[in-house]
C-alpha cells in the first residue's frame, strides 16, 4: 500500500510543478509483469521508495 501512496503522491507533486512551470521526471517504467489474464504495472519513481520506507517503518510500529 505504501508504494501506491507514495507513487500516485509523487506524480501529484510533479504534475503541481508542471502547473507552475517546472518539469521534473524522474520515473522509470512501467515496471511489472503481464500474465495475459491480469497485467500489473506501475511507474517507479522517489516517491515509490519513499512510500515503501513508510509502509516498512509503519507496520514495524504496529
Amino acid at each position: 500500500m505504501g508504494l501506491l501512496v507514495g507513487s500516485l503522491a509523487w506524480e501529484l507533486l510533479e504534475r503541481i510543478l508542471a502547473a507552475f512551470g517546472s518539469e521534473l521526471r524522474l520515473g522509470v517504467g512501467p515496471v511489472g509483469f503481464d500474465l495475459s489474464v491480469l497485467a500489473v504495472s506501475l511507474v517507479v519513481n522517489p516517491g515509490t521508495l519513499l512510500g515503501a520506507l513508510g509502509g516498512v517503518l509503519l507496520f514495524r510500529i504496529l
